[in-house]
């Protein structure tokens, strides 16, 4: 599990810093239809050419089709499917983040089968993606108002996946909070995993992909081409990463030149 957290920090600092620098521009070509400030971010939800985005102090954290709510999303939010080349039999999911619900949605229309828990630590952000986003909460669809790792530390519930999509902004760009990526917030996940359960995961499963496309059990048309694009390899500098800890964690120092 040590190795886990290195990787997965590095790609989410990668993506973020490489979409948030078309905020301003979406803001300037389209039309702010609700804008606040909660106790974590200045939000607003822009329309523009058919698609509304969320976006958290400037950053572009999640598009949707107003016409077909199921497309238009960001490319990455598809790896999100990804749990089923390990486990075949999810029923249940723990998503830590909300953002626009993107990842809710899609689960709850391809997987009739699976139940769906997100802990969103902003009361403000669920309410959004209730009235601005189309998401709906039922007994398959839940959402804690909560931070996640004090969810997973509250809750006794095991889940079938525990997957990770929050995040926090300073002068650098975004990052995922520190105490979601140190060895102690891992540890505590893989406590609440069932047999086969998945945090993390970096993968060529081309073959099992197949599978799960042939049996019906994964019916997202563009599955098997996110397979293909992934990077089985680690970066070239994780021998030199550190294992983040509860203790030492400057996740928002990796950023800055220096970090590096």
């Amino acid at each position: 599990m040590t190795g886990l957290p290195r990787m997965r920090t590095c790609a989410a600092i990668v993506f973020a810093v490489s979409i948030s620098a078309c905020a301003d521009r979406c803001v300037a070509q389209g039309r702010v239809v609700f804008e606040t400030t909660s106790p974590y971010h200045h939000i607003r939800v822009i329309d523009q050419q058919g698609l509304r985005t969320l976006s958290f102090d400037g950053s572009m954290e999640t598009r949707m089709s107003l016409k077909d709510p199921l497309t238009g999303h960001f490319e990455y939010i598809e790896y999100f499917h990804t749990p089923w080349l390990w486990n075949s039999n999810l029923t249940n999911v723990l998503m830590i983040g909300l953002g626009g619900a993107s990842v809710q949605r899609a689960y709850e229309h391809y997987y009739p089968q699976v139940s769906v828990e997100t802990a969103e630590i902003d009361a403000t952000v669920a309410r959004i993606a209730k009235e601005y986003f189309g998401l709906k909460e039922s007994p398959r669809q839940r959402i804690h108002v909560a931070d996640g790792r004090v969810h997973l530390r509250r809750t006794e519930t095991k889940y079938d996946a525990i997957i990770l999509d929050a995040y926090v902004k300073n002068r650098y760009g975004s990052f995922i909070p520190y105490h979601l990526v140190t060895a102690e917030f891992f540890k505590l996940a893989k406590e609440h995993l069932t047999t086969n359960g998945v945090v993390a995961y970096n993968v060529i499963g081309q073959q099992r992909a197949n599978a799960l496309i042939q049996n019906r059990q994964v019916t997202l048309p563009t599955f098997r081409s996110r397979v293909l694009a992934f990077r089985a390899d680690p970066p070239a500098n994780f021998q030199r990463c550190s294992v983040l800890t509860d203790d030492f964690a400057p996740v928002d120092g990796l950023l800055s030149k220096g970090g590096r």
